[in-house]
């Protein structure tokens, strides 16, 4: 069984993040065929960089899991400063990477332990591209690796310090044909790279029921649901004026249920109604009593909750802005997508109303995540990916 190590910014159940949940199951299922090591960091907030953990060795859910403590938690000031001359102005080499340190996560134990150890593993597979973790270790082991690299179209994206990152590295696997055409158009040289489309297995609980979720919170109307980080950078200021304005002409019942936690507040309205974050099986009995979810984020590389949605045979409106979401819900016929406000208008009413539709969508979504997300296919996938870079 070949020694593998997994490096990401972040590792744990108490780790909220749809790229983290999405690295957590590949671990626990391709533990069946390598041998994983989880190489990561103290934090749980990607935000402040906290020392959440303790630096050791630890075992989540069966994964052998070393973590290293951080230099330093993250410095605002800097960073926004530095982000924003990234983005404005072209940076010199010592620039950029002073801006990748403020970016973090910064754990000089981590960077040298990949050092001095990567003879140890077989082979290591780094998760996001955007991070420290990632970036201050691809060096020593670039041909040992291939990415999982999350990319979306976002200013970050062009900074030349990422060719660092996509260059070296022996294989790229991306979750979407979208997320893929974007990093070839930006990196060209990753055309050559050898890649595959994989992305994830998705398990949602069994036996769903909606009744005592709807009864705990007292609702009887029919409602949109939006789950997730709540802040500008996933689309809920556009969001929920929206629905606001929606609101003003369509005097129906109908409701937007919020659940998650962010930087922004939730506004004040007499038919948004906010639970904060809500987990596990309560999740999805929220999920399964809606009539459609929304996804309004502007930078994606995979939806997870637009294929649990599905599941739960629950069709899905997104930002047709977003080449991610948009490939998405063409592929499986599972819902409907905006760009203005008319459009998001139209869609809603027709997710509210045409009862037919909203059936056959939400069916079609369930057999498409079914079809094309389950965990054998997925787990397939890793296996003949890895044994073309790296031999059986």
């Amino acid at each position: 069984m070949k020694k593998v190590a997994f490096i990401t910014q972040r590792y744990g159940n108490e780790v909220l993040g749809g790229a983290e949940n999405f690295t957590r199951w590949i671990a626990e299922h391709m533990s069946k065929y390598w041998e994983v090591t989880i190489l990561t960091t103290c934090s749980k907030d990607h935000v402040v960089w906290d020392s959440f953990y303790p630096p050791g060795e630890d075992c989540v859910n069966g994964i052998r899991i070393k973590r290293f403590k951080l230099d330093e938690a993250r410095d605002f000031d800097n960073y926004n400063r530095l982000t924003k001359k990234m983005i404005t102005e072209e940076c010199s080499p010592e620039i950029q990477e002073e801006w990748m340190r403020k970016q973090g996560p910064l754990s000089t134990d981590l960077f040298k332990y990949v050092a001095k150890n990567k003879g140890k593993y077989d082979f290591f597979v780094l998760f996001g591209f955007a991070w420290a973790s990632t970036y201050f270790t691809i060096s020593e082991i670039s041909k040992k690796s291939f990415i999982l690299p999350f990319a979306h179209d976002e200013p970050s994206l062009y900074f030349d310090l990422f060719e660092n990152v996509f260059d070296p590295v022996a294989g790229i696997s991306f979750n979407t044909p979208e997320e893929k055409e974007l990093v070839n158009r930006v990196y060209p040289k990753t055309i050559k790279t050898p890649s595959a489309i994989i992305s994830v297995g998705i398990d949602i609980p069994t036996k769903i029921e909606t009744g005592s979720f709807l009864k705990k919170y007292k609702i009887t109307d029919p409602y949109m649901i939006y789950l997730g980080r709540i802040g500008p950078e996933k689309g809920c200021p556009e969001l929920f004026a929206n629905f606001i304005r929606f609101k003003q002409k369509d005097r129906g019942g109908a409701k937007l249920l919020v659940l998650g936690s962010g930087a922004m507040p939730v506004p004040r309205h007499s038919d948004i109604i906010y639970l904060g974050p809500i987990f596990g099986r309560e999740k999805f009995e929220a999920i399964a009593g809606c009539e459609f979810l929304i996804n309004p984020s502007p930078f994606e590389s995979f939806s997870l909750i637009l294929a649990e949605a599905w599941l739960l045979k629950k069709p899905v409106l997104v930002n047709g802005k977003t080449a991610v979401l948009k490939g998405q819900v063409l592929r499986s016929n599972g819902g409907l997508w905006y760009e203005t406000y008319p459009e998001f208008t139209e869609a809603c009413q027709i997710l509210f109303k045409d009862k037919a539709l909203v059936k056959k969508m939400g069916e079609n979504g369930k057999k498409y995540v079914e079809y094309n997300y389950n965990w054998e296919l997925i787990e397939e996938k890793y296996v003949k990916f890895a044994t073309m870079l790296f031999g059986s």
